[in-house]
């Protein structure tokens, strides 16, 4: 038997579907979604609209030489994705590419250890001397005591995060749902 779910969120929108279970990034499942406006009137979810992004070509640099990221920027080319923060922070150190600047770095996601944020840092303030500009990073915290992830954990980080009370909680939630779903489906 299927689990209707009624979520409430920001701005005061509901929406209503099926309840199908978690993917592997744990975000809910549903099938027959349908938003619920203020007037009752019902939109399916799909049909709702989005405002228009132009689509932007991203060169992803991991494993390439230095050489052939200077090439691609060349020939025109000014949006790169590097995966790997060390490599960036060597091809950003590299003088080549150093010369035409990184001016276009939002975000380094998962800075997993103290020396990848010193070294992302230090090069940052290299890069950025005159600039007020902040860098914003995603810091990884092993929450859940997990051997293969990274050895910050949250009984380690000097800072009071606000969040992480709420994030175990939901977490602890979902794996209930999932657990709860999974006994009463057939999967």
């Amino acid at each position: 038997m299927d689990k209707k779910l009624s979520l409430k969120l920001n701005g005061g929108r509901q929406v209503q579907g099926v309840l199908r279970g978690f993917d592997p990034f744990m975000n809910l499942v549903m099938d027959d979604c349908l938003e619920m406006a203020p007037g009752g009137i019902q939109n399916t979810i799909g049909m709702v609209t989005l405002p228009a992004v132009p689509p932007r070509l991203v060169a992803v640099s991991k494993t390439k030489p230095p050489d052939m990221v200077i090439e691609a920027y060349r020939k025109g080319h000014r949006n790169f994705g590097e995966n790997y923060v060390n490599e960036l922070v060597d091809k950003a150190s590299n003088p080549q590419v150093g010369s035409k600047g990184v001016p276009n770095l939002f975000m380094v996601e998962t800075v997993d250890s103290a020396k990848l944020a010193d070294k992302v840092n230090s090069s940052w303030q290299r890069l950025r001397a005159a600039s007020t500009h902040k860098l914003k990073i995603m810091v990884q915290i092993n929450t859940s005591g997990e051997e293969s992830k990274c050895s910050h954990t949250h009984t380690h980080t000097h800072t009071r995060w606000h969040l992480l009370g709420w994030l175990m909680y939901w977490r602890q939630l979902c794996r209930e749902v999932t657990s709860w779903y999974s006994h009463s489906h057939e999967i």
